[in-house]
């Protein structure tokens, strides 16, 4: 039966519209095709491609003709060529195709470096497997990135790891969740053992209130703060000190999670801050206060005795003959007899009372809220009779003595200035009257402290303006009343006080340390006056020189007095230089080698002032020495004191028997010199005989001599 017309209508255009429809359906399955991102290829069950889009064959770089002509070897060819691993490839694919329902994700590497990731989909039509959907992508960058967060991970990591500083991070609650090496290895603990436990159990209860309270204020703000200094319990029980910033942890959405903190450990650096500290205030080697804390503290006290009408006692104290001790015996004893005698001191004192170690061996005390100043006479002698009892140093028996000092706020002084100065005054006084005793200051004091600070100041200009000369006293045979040489004799021709003498200022250039120069002008002068004589034609005579513990002690004196001799042209066997006995038991080793180098030359030694210091006998043996000077205090009654006479014979049988030569100082009566006769001791020097000479005087005194004058020149 045909159709009618209307039916046939209805049918074309139902046909019309599927058409369209299907049209529209593969105008969008195309849209969505090209539209994508990815490489899309779509193959039958057979493996045949049955569409594909533009990204695919640019992704493959094939061309689309190729890839259209579905039977054409060339398209598997173009696809196999570019791979790293082909066989891989066909492998996996005939791995699908074998199970048709199963999906998968995997890696395509290429030989240019790149990487595709592939997504395979079964396709299905009528509940039956109709072929494959390809999906490719390249991910060449994101593996890039990705290998390139995994080094910068990795490298983070491994600088967490290896840093000095210590690295953590804990949740909102305090409990560990990471931290680096350095952690573990500071707390003595694993990690296993850290994780999870709360960053307050392993501190002081005061400390982790504290901690609560900045994490709070951190979570609170959202601002990073520094805790300063923060105290950790170790393991082991011990405790450590660390720095620490810590700063909020925030999730990819910006929600804290938690906390992160660097933490450094100061532990050393504030051992060696409470040690600057210490330093700063107190004597490192007895414990005491320092000069700047005394200061401190007798300023307070100066304070409130003048708020409330006080008095306040300061006692400067300076040991007797100290510095010959330590020059003799060596530093190491000399600090262990200033440790002893500051624990002798502080016994004799309240602990309200104030003891200070200025230096050296300078200690001052401060009484304050006293009565009256007989509580600062009652201290100073209980201190007196503490150090009168001997004092014992590795195995050795010192008598020491001190001289005090003392004065009194608000009587003496108005500041700690004039306090301190005032004491200094008075236990200069007090060595002046006999040493270990005290005194209280007096204003008269302030003239003799105007001097020596007159003599200072002008001692540094003295070489300058010339006013040093030198003086010569004669020594000669007592049997013959013959020249043997000179002392030179320093003097200072001071332009406000006068002519002195080398004691009225020489402690002081030694002090200051400009003895050094003023030594090195003495050499040079009596060499060159020597010199002068002998261009004079006047016979060659000794030439005595002293030195000073600091000059022989200089590392630049051999070298010097070689210049010197070099210079003058002074024949080196007439110069002979005087040493103490305290110089020569310092540093033996330092002594020997100095000698040495100078005996050498032709110098001769002699040891001046001799039985007077702290030494042992050991030493003239030891040490080339030509000459004993027997000292002016044994000289002066030996025709009336039989101890002296005794000691007198002894050094003269000592300097026989062991070949030296010996010589009288402060030989000034002819009982003196008889005596001295009879004992063989054959030279002196003294009023007796000579006073110092002018460098004028004892040019007539070398014409007078024995010797008749030679012509020429040694």
């Amino acid at each position: 039966m045909e159709k009618s017309r209307d039916q046939l209508l209805r049918e074309i255009r139902s046909l019309k519209k599927r058409r369209e429809q299907l049209e529209e359906s593969i105008s969008i399955k195309r849209a969505a095709l090209e539209s994508t991102a990815e490489g899309i290829l779509i193959v039958d069950g057979k493996g045949k491609v049955i569409d594909f889009n533009e990204k695919f064959t640019k992704l493959w770089n094939i061309p689309s003709d190729i890839v259209k002509q579905r039977g054409d070897n060339r398209f598997i060819q173009y696809v196999l060529q570019q791979l790293s691993d082909p066989d891989s490839f066909v492998d996996r694919i005939r791995e699908l195709y074998a199970d048709p329902d199963v999906e998968s994700l995997d890696e395509i590497h290429f030989k240019d470096g790149r990487v595709f990731e592939r997504y395979s989909l079964p396709l299905h039509l009528d509940g039956k497997s109709a072929g494959r959907v390809w999906s490719f992508r390249d991910v060449t960058e994101r593996g890039r990135i990705e290998e390139a967060l995994h080094k910068s991970e990795e490298k983070y990591r491994n600088i967490l790891e290896n840093i000095e500083e210590g690295y953590y991070e804990v949740d909102l609650a305090g409990n560990y969740t990471f931290m680096n090496e350095a952690i573990c290895r500071r707390q003595g603990c694993t990690r296993d053992e850290l994780m999870g436990m709360n960053n307050r159990e392993n501190t002081s209860p005061e400390n982790a209130k504290k901690i609560y309270r900045i994490f709070n204020e951190i979570y609170r703000t959202g601002v990073p703060a520094k805790i300063i200094d923060y105290e950790i319990i170790k393991k082991d029980g011990s405790t450590i000190n660390l720095e620490m910033s810590v700063s909020l942890l925030r999730d990819a959405s910006g929600k804290p999670i938690g906390f992160r903190g660097v933490s450094r450990d100061v532990t050393e650096k504030k051992k060696a801050e409470e040690r600057l500290h210490y330093l700063a205030n107190y004597d490192s080697l007895t414990g005491l206060l320092n000069r700047a804390l005394f200061r401190d503290r007798l300023s307070h006290a100066v304070e409130r005795a003048l708020r409330n009408r006080g008095v306040v006692a300061v006692l400067f104290i300076d040991l007797d003959r100290f510095k010959s001790v330590n020059d003799t015996l060596g530093h190491e004893f000399g600090d262990k007899l200033l440790q002893a005698v500051a624990r002798r001191i502080k016994e004799c004192l309240r602990k309200s009372d104030t003891i200070a170690r200025l230096g050296g061996d300078e200690f001052t005390i401060m009484l304050e809220d006293i009565a009256s100043p007989e509580r600062a006479v009652t201290v100073a002698k209980k201190i007196l009779q503490a150090l009168v009892r001997p004092i014992s140093v590795n195995e050795h028996e010192i008598y020491t003595s001190a001289s005090i000092g003392i004065t009194v706020y608000p009587g003496d002084a108005a500041d700690i200035d004039g306090l301190l100065r005032n004491a200094d005054s008075a236990m200069y006084l007090a060595k002046e009257r006999g040493r270990s005793n005290y005194q209280f200051f007096t204003p008269e004091m302030n003239a003799k402290a105007q001097e020596r600070l007159l003599l200072e100041s002008s001692l540094r200009r003295a070489l300058e303006k010339e006013e040093f000369l030198l003086y010569y006293q004669p020594q000669v045979d007592i049997e013959t009343g013959g020249l043997i040489g000179f002392e030179a004799l320093l003097r200072w021709r001071h332009p406000d006080l006068g002519m002195l003498a080398p004691d009225r200022f020489i402690p002081i250039a030694e002090e200051t340390g400009t003895i050094i120069a003023i030594g090195e002008w003495v050499l040079r002068t009596a060499c060159t006056e020597w010199r002068s004589w002998r261009d004079a034609g006047f016979p060659p005579v000794d030439m005595a020189v002293n030195i000073s513990i600091l000059q022989f002690r200089h590392r630049d004196l051999p070298e010097t007095l070689a210049q010197i001799l070099k210079e003058t042209n002074m024949d080196p066997r007439y110069l002979e230089l005087e040493l103490t006995e305290t110089a020569l038991m310092t540093n033996p080793e330092r002594c020997r080698d100095i000698l040495a180098k100078l005996k050498a030359m032709g110098i001769r030694f002699a040891i001046d002032d001799f039985g007077t210091g702290y030494s042992s006998l050991s030493y003239l043996k030891r040490y080339p020495i030509d000459t004993l000077k027997i000292d002016r205090s044994f000289v002066k009654d030996v025709a009336t004191d039989p101890d002296d006479a005794a000691i007198v014979q002894v050094i003269i049988a000592l300097g026989r028997t062991l070949r030296m030569c010996v010589m009288a100082e402060g030989v000034e009566t002819l009982e003196q010199s008889d005596f001295l006769k009879s004992q063989n001791c054959r030279k002196a020097q003294g009023y007796l005989f000579s006073p110092p000479l002018t460098p004028d005087a004892a040019v007539e005194w070398l014409k007078k001599a024995a010797r008749p004058p030679l012509v020429g020149t040694v």
